[in-house]
């Protein structure tokens, strides 16, 4: 198996994170988890990735180079909360309560609030050709008439000239 086009992590960022669970710091066919689990959960969080940015209208997989990097983060994040749970966990006594798969679903929740509210600000939300923004409410919240807020005349006053005809 081998990762998808859409997916932005890598396995070696795996390694990285989690890495330590198997021999030699690398994922193989016969590693738990193995090689082919780990591109199936990076698929399955690029995937998780892409419908997000789909939901807000940019394009998938994400083009814009400037945030490769954190959804790369995120993806890689994501895959080793999966190859993290795979593992029995024993208690680190210098951090009491924190285990490896805690601190990447941490970090991989975290990653996954920014993208939800900060990228469209800082790329700019994707603009929807022919949309305007339009007030239609003719009634205030308490249900009272709205009075217009242009009136035709509104500029006459006395004296003036009509220019028609």
């Amino acid at each position: 198996m081998s990762l998808k086009a859409t997916t932005y992590g890598t396995v070696a960022g795996v390694e990285a994170r989690v890495g330590h669970m198997v021999e030699n710091r690398r994922f193989l066919e016969t590693t738990t988890p193995s090689l082919e689990q780990v591109e199936k959960w990076l698929d399955q969080v690029g995937d998780e990735i892409n419908g997000r940015l789909a939901l807000k209208g940019y394009p998938v997989p994400a083009v814009d180079l400037t945030w490769r990097g954190l959804l790369e983060r995120i993806n890689e994040d994501g895959a080793a909360v999966y190859a993290a749970q795979s593992h029995p966990y024993e208690a680190d006594p210098d951090n009491p309560g924190q285990s490896p798969a805690s601190f990447y679903k941490k970090q991989y929740e975290a990653g996954l609030k920014l993208l939800d509210t900060q990228m469209g600000t800082a790329m700019g939300e994707p603009a929807q050709a022919g949309v305007l923004p339009v007030c239609t409410s003719y009634q205030t919240s308490d249900g009272e008439r709205k009075l217009p807020l242009f009136t035709r005349g509104m500029s006459d006053f006395p004296g003036s000239r009509e220019l028609t005809g």
